[in-house]
């Protein structure tokens, strides 16, 4: 009988304590996932810009070291006294004061050659950095790029190429929820060539 009744007494004390998850409970873990998930939201759109960021600035120093590659195929033209001094590129359009680079170039590839004797290192010059324009305008459409090079003699023979392009990115303790958030500024990128 005493079995019995402790049997009882432990079920009725047992329907007395709670179990499982009040209302409330309920809702303040409901309220702290809808935080954390926002959060990560966020997160993830700035990782996402952050991204573009990065893949922008690795083409400008991809198409730089490119046209620099391009620069030490062609020392006979892109050697001191030879080269200009300076040029400037936006977009596709070359502005050279020597007028040797905005030329209309002879195609000098070896998928389709030129005729004999019309790739000369002043066409292949023209022919290198107008495809690098044109290649550079379509990969980076706010891109503008300038190249100063040395005209002293007595120094080995130089040249800067910078390379600027607007860039989008999010300001800090904001969320990229729309692009409005975003702001713009300029970034630059320059190598030093010796072709």
């Amino acid at each position: 009988m005493t079995r019995l009744m402790r049997c009882l007494r432990e079920t009725r004390t047992g329907h007395n304590q709670q179990t499982g998850f009040s209302l409330v409970e309920v809702l303040v873990s409901v309220l702290i996932t809808s935080i954390a998930v926002v959060g990560l939201i966020g997160m993830q759109g700035i990782a996402a810009r952050n991204m573009q960021t990065a893949r922008t600035r690795s083409i400008v120093a991809m198409q730089a070291e490119s046209l620099a590659t391009a620069m030490h195929g062609n020392r006979r033209f892109w050697s001191f006294g030879n080269a200009p001094a300076n040029f400037r590129v936006a977009g596709t359009t070359i502005t050279d004061p020597s007028g040797l680079l905005k030329t209309q170039s002879v195609r000098c590839t070896s998928e389709t050659p030129a005729p004999t004797g019309e790739c000369t290192p002043d066409n292949l010059a023209s022919f290198d950095v107008q495809t690098w324009a044109s290649s550079m305008a379509q990969l980076v459409p706010t891109y503008q790029a300038a190249s100063e090079c040395g005209t002293d003699e007595t120094r080995s023979f130089t040249c800067a190429l910078t390379i600027t392009w607007v860039e989008r990115y999010v300001r800090n303790a904001q969320t990229v929820a729309n692009d409005s958030l975003a702001t713009s500024g300029m970034q630059s990128f320059t190598l030093y060539i010796q072709p």
